[in-house]
């Protein structure tokens, strides 16, 4: 599934193997009891189609049988093709020199049940386009009357049990709620780059949710943008011939940051690039290595009688290999920790959580955890002491709260 979806060769006829020269024979009830197929099936036999066959109804039958199992393959992939779409869907195709040839067509196919509900419009680019669109709204179903039987009198003389007058008493939670890649960033500057000297929010004495977001915090797009821009290059570019790198990400943050100038605009392109040629990071964006990883368990608490630990969220980058495995988290900060003893705590309470999941996929090799500092760029490896000791404060009795937020840091 991708949020919008495009379809750009639909005017095309396909290729028909049922008009080759090579039919393949098609059994009837008598002949498939013979050799233990279905009849919808197709013999091992088939018929040379030369000119004098072609006229014999055996030939006219098996052609059509398989006309029709090429048609139902088509409509199955187009099926598909259409049901991957989550926000839009494109239909385009080059027009033929004659109108007739674009019948039998998926152009025409679905042209032909959407044209009596879409409009008239103009596409971005100015061209005439049929639209056929949603508000995603629905109304929900009126509530159902329902009756219940009716309870045995009660009599006069017997008094209701005292539960009845006892509030029930809260739920405990079954599970710790945490989504680490969510982690809200430190402050930023005019320029949308985290600084590092910003004060962390006051922690509660439970691991929940923090409140939602402002209004005018929300609509401050720049405290994201930096982040959210060079988390995009560092996934997509190493998919890239590299000599391509330096167009493909000025072209992206372009279109993406028309809001930041130029200056900055160049600066995020630079600093990617940065990573990305440094050999120290070779592992990190080589064959082995993983973009975007989703990652979703439910860790058992080594302690008796505590609440397990859920966890979910998106590794940035994940390197497996031979003995070990690496996880890697980017990080922005302007400028950003030299030593792991400033790192700030939810860094490490997210890189423990990611640890904790990781090593239960791979009991058998010696789970890493860095944070690739960006502005440097710098590769920080976090020892095993320090996420040992992160991992105990996620299951101690009062772990500290999580600010989860919207966007990358």
């Amino acid at each position: 599934e991708a949020p919008i979806v495009i379809l750009p060769d639909t005017t095309r006829q396909a290729s028909r193997p049922s008009q080759s020269s090579i039919v393949p024979l098609t059994l009837d009830d008598s002949s498939s009891d013979e050799l233990g197929q279905n009849p919808s099936e197709t013999s091992p036999l088939a018929i040379w189609a030369i000119p004098p066959a072609k006229t014999l109804e055996t030939t006219k039958a098996a052609r059509a049988a398989m006309a029709e199992r090429e048609q139902r393959e088509s409509d199955r992939l187009l099926y598909v093709a259409m049901t991957r779409a989550r926000d839009e869907l494109h239909v385009c195709g080059i027009a033929p020199a004659r109108e007739t040839a674009i019948e039998g067509t998926w152009y025409a196919l679905i042209r032909d049940a959407v044209e009596p509900l879409a409009s008239d419009a103009v596409s971005a680019t100015g061209f005439p386009v049929q639209r056929l669109a949603s508000d995603r709204s629905s109304t929900s179903e009126p509530e159902r009357e329902t009756f219940a039987p009716p309870a045995d009198p009660q009599p006069a003389d017997e008094q209701p049990p005292e539960w009845i007058r006892t509030r029930p008493p809260d739920e405990t939670p079954r599970v710790i709620p945490l989504a680490p890649s969510k982690l809200a960033p430190l402050e930023t500057d005019s320029f949308g780059d985290p600084v590092a000297d910003a004060k962390p929010e006051p922690a509660d004495t439970a691991l929940s949710a923090a409140p939602s977001p402002s209004p005018k915090r929300l609509a401050d797009n720049r405290r994201f943008l930096r982040g959210t821009l060079t988390h995009a290059l560092l996934q997509h570019l190493p998919g890239a011939p590299s000599d391509r790198w330096d167009d493909a990400a000025q072209a992206f943050v372009d279109v993406q940051a028309r809001d930041l100038s130029p200056a900055v605009r160049r600066s995020i392109v630079d600093e990617t690039l940065s990573v990305l040629q440094t050999p120290e990071f070779a592992d990190v964006f080589g064959p082995g290595s993983r973009a975007e990883v989703q990652i979703v368990a439910e860790i058992a608490s080594p302690m008796r009688g505590r609440q397990p630990l859920q966890i979910n969220g998106h590794i940035d980058r994940l390197c497996v290999r031979d003995h070990d495995v690496l996880i890697v988290d980017f990080k922005t900060n302007r400028p950003p920790p030299l030593t792991p003893d400033t790192v700030p705590d939810a860094y490490l309470l997210q890189l423990a959580a990611y640890r904790l999941a990781v090593q239960n996929i791979w009991p058998n090799h010696d789970v890493q955890a860095a944070l690739v500092w960006t502005d440097g760029p710098r590769l920080m490896m976090i020892d095993a002491d320090r996420l040992q000791a992160a991992e105990q404060r996620l299951w101690s009795p009062a772990p500290p709260t999580l600010d989860l937020g919207v966007a990358h840091s």
